[in-house]
């Protein structure tokens, strides 16, 4: 959602605050991409598919896939209490929770996988997978590709 769709960020729409009456009322929200992890290991698991179906029926389309399988976005809907907000997120974590896995916080993995995880079946995804094949190997961090290194000049 971009904040064209955001009610109040549109003046003279009829929908921003100087068609409200009283006071305005602060919002705020998170967007957040998870790593699904198993819940004894701790190494990424692709359960991104079952989260997603399990934590649609609360937050609909504000939880989607990223780049890998073990991966999920939240857009969080704009909200005026950290009970608000803090009820969005633990919907995501009990859907995680029902797929046998945890939510991490982190921009790559930080237990190597089991076994490679594959790439999202999208085909935004997959474009950027073919185009940068050679670092999606679906072993998720530093022991996945080996470091370029510098050979002078």
């Amino acid at each position: 959602m971009d904040a064209t769709e955001l009610p109040g960020s549109r003046p003279g729409s009829g929908t921003g605050p100087e068609s409200r009456p009283g006071p305005a009322v602060s919002t705020f929200g998170v967007e957040e991409e998870f790593q699904l992890v198993d819940r004894l290991t701790r190494a990424p698991v692709a359960r991104a598919e079952p989260v997603i179906e399990a934590a649609s029926p609360s937050l609909g389309e504000q939880v989607q896939r990223e780049f890998y399988g073990c991966m999920v976005e939240v857009c969080t809907r704009p909200a005026t209490t950290r009970t608000d907000l803090r009820a969005q997120l633990a919907a995501l974590a009990e859907a995680a929770a029902e797929s046998r896995c945890l939510l991490v916080a982190s921009g790559t993995a930080v237990v190597p996988p089991a076994e490679p995880i594959p790439v999202s079946d999208t085909p935004r995804y997959r474009r950027m997978a073919r185009r940068f094949g050679a670092c999606v190997d679906g072993r998720l961090g530093p022991w996945s590709t080996p470091a370029p290194s510098w050979t002078g000049g």
